[in-house]
């Protein structure tokens, strides 16, 4: 922190000469033009006796300036394309900074602690600027995944201290991240055809030299996503081939993209034949949130996201949406503080309640 003064523009208010105040004061002529130009701090003592010389508080002559901000380099969580100013939030992972950005389309600001301050040499790096300082967020914990009742953990994590910095991500990508050591967790839904297991498979292939922890979030169900009062009188998948019926479709290497595509084979559907499939939304609620503006007729995400729109829902699948982490990682107070809250009635309320979750394997080791 560095210290502006005022006290040359008081001196000057008040008509005292700089060798008055420096003799009344007990100092140096060149003492006091080193205090009015901010190269010299003085003691107590000093800044006491110029308070009463001057006829002021020392409050209103010395003040802590905000600290200047250096821009620091950090890898980008998700896509380019960011402009100067953009906010985002800044954190450590490891020895290593990541920005994340906001939700580009927010009905209000929402809170970050660092801005772009210009780009770098590629898209994934980026250069940002803290508005605040890095030790106020010292319990910033960096998750990655789909899920919209990601929000829940959030705010109830910060009661406790810890800010959670959520990514919208892919399972894939988030499993990626998290083996490039780019977040602290990752969120996953990707089901192994083979077994009809959630997750296990997929993380001993990414990690398969690490010892890896896997706790479930919850449980939830995924299907069709529909107007309000299904106008469209969607009953199943086959209805996704009629003209009538515009669709969007999920990223690839999102866990719904999978189980759709495996749905529509099992079935015998050409995707060519769906009028919408390679039309794409990024994540659970900006599908449903096409759904909900009339751009498309049906898509596939999670029963929360029709909920928050209040659109209909036609199940076809539950899943199990796990927490994957290093296992050294719970060690971490920051860790251990989200997962007691995945054993707190508030949170489980919530996401039963609102999401419309089976909590009852909330918590619950999956594997590690």
């Amino acid at each position: 922190m560095g210290v502006t003064t005022k006290v040359a523009a008081l001196r000057k208010a008040r008509g005292i000469a700089a060798a008055t105040l420096a003799r009344k004061a007990g100092v140096s002529r060149q003492t006091i033009y080193a205090i009015e130009a901010e190269s010299y701090i003085p003691n107590t003592a000093i800044a006491l006796r110029l308070a009463r010389e001057l006829g002021a508080s020392v409050e209103d002559l010395f003040s802590l300036s905000a600290p200047k901000k250096h821009a620091v380099k950090a890898e980008l969580l998700g896509s380019g394309g960011l402009a100067q100013g953009q906010a985002v939030n800044a954190c450590r992972v490891d020895q290593t900074w990541i920005a994340a950005p906001l939700c580009p389309a927010p009905r209000f600001l929402s809170d970050s602690n660092a801005v772009v301050a210009r780009a770098a040499d590629h898209e994934a790096r980026i250069f940002v600027r803290l508005v605040e300082d890095s030790e106020a967020r010292s319990g910033q914990l960096v998750i990655a995944g789909c899920d919209p009742a990601l929000g829940f953990l959030q705010s109830l994590a910060a009661r406790k201290g810890v800010d959670v910095v959520a990514v919208p991500a892919s399972s894939r990508r988030a499993l990626e991240w998290l083996r490039l050591r780019r977040i602290h967790i990752a969120g996953s839904h990707l089901e192994d055809p083979a077994t009809g297991d959630f997750n296990s498979s997929f993380v001993a292939g990414a990690f398969p030299k690490e010892r890896m922890v896997l706790i479930t979030y919850a449980l939830w169900r995924e299907g069709l996503v529909t107007a309000a009062g299904n106008p469209k009188q969607i009953r199943g998948l086959d209805d996704l081939e009629r003209r009538d019926v515009r669709f969007i479709n999920r990223e690839p290497g999102s866990g719904s993209r999978d189980q759709l595509d495996r749905f529509i084979a099992d079935a015998g559907m050409a995707p060519t034949k769906i009028r919408g499939y390679s039309k794409l939304a990024d994540g659970h609620l900006a599908a449903a949130g096409a759904v909900a503006q009339a751009a498309v007729d049906c898509c596939i995400a999670t029963e929360s996201a029709a909920r928050a729109f209040g659109l209909g829902f036609i199940a076809l699948k539950t899943e199990r949406f796990d927490f994957v982490l290093r296992h050294d990682s719970l060690e971490t107070t920051a860790v251990r503080t989200v997962l007691d809250l995945l054993q707190h009635a508030t949170l489980r309320g919530k996401l039963e309640q609102i999401a419309g979750y089976d909590v009852r394997q909330t918590g619950r080791i999956a594997a590690g």
